[in-house]
């Protein structure tokens, strides 16, 4: 299920989970043209993703959808090398006006270090939790290998 959220320090999925990092936000989305988007099921990379929105509802594509990824990155790296640099390669490039893309692109740069930082907590990789119980001894014996590791 995906969270979706706009950039800007009232918004509920920011102020329920996310309240600390608000303050990180530099400049407050205005613009209701899309709406942001985190979602689980991601081995490598912290990725945020930007879908079209038209203040109500928003595209629920699955393909071309502009992304970009925060982990490993800084703030010159992504202007140089991130999806959003190249406006034919996503689906807001596409249907955005050429003006509305780069505002959203200057945008994305202003708040990178809050980006950075949500995704970072948002794709926190947690150990599983372990726990530690004395089980009663066994009067069962049980047959052991001694030269299993000989083998090898």
């Amino acid at each position: 299920m995906p969270d979706l959220f706009r950039c800007e320090p009232t918004d509920p999925f920011l102020t329920n989970n996310y309240s600390s990092l608000t303050s990180q936000i530099v400049n407050h989305q205005t613009s209701d043209d899309y709406i942001f988007e985190l979602h689980g099921g991601h081995e490598t990379g912290n990725p945020i993703y930007i879908r079209m929105s038209d203040g109500t509802d928003h595209d629920k594509s699955t393909s071309l959808v502009t992304k970009f990824d925060t982990l490993n990155f800084t703030t010159v790296e992504f202007v140089n090398e991130n999806r959003l640099k190249n406006d034919k390669m996503n689906t807001l490039g596409i249907k955005l006006s050429a003006t509305k893309f780069e505002i959203l692109r200057q945008f994305c740069i202003a708040n990178f270090t809050f980006f950075k930082n949500l995704a970072a907590a948002y794709y926190v990789k947690r150990e599983p939790t372990k726990t530690t119980k004395t089980l009663p001894k066994s009067k069962k014996k049980v047959a052991v290998n001694k030269n299993a590791s000989r083998r090898r």
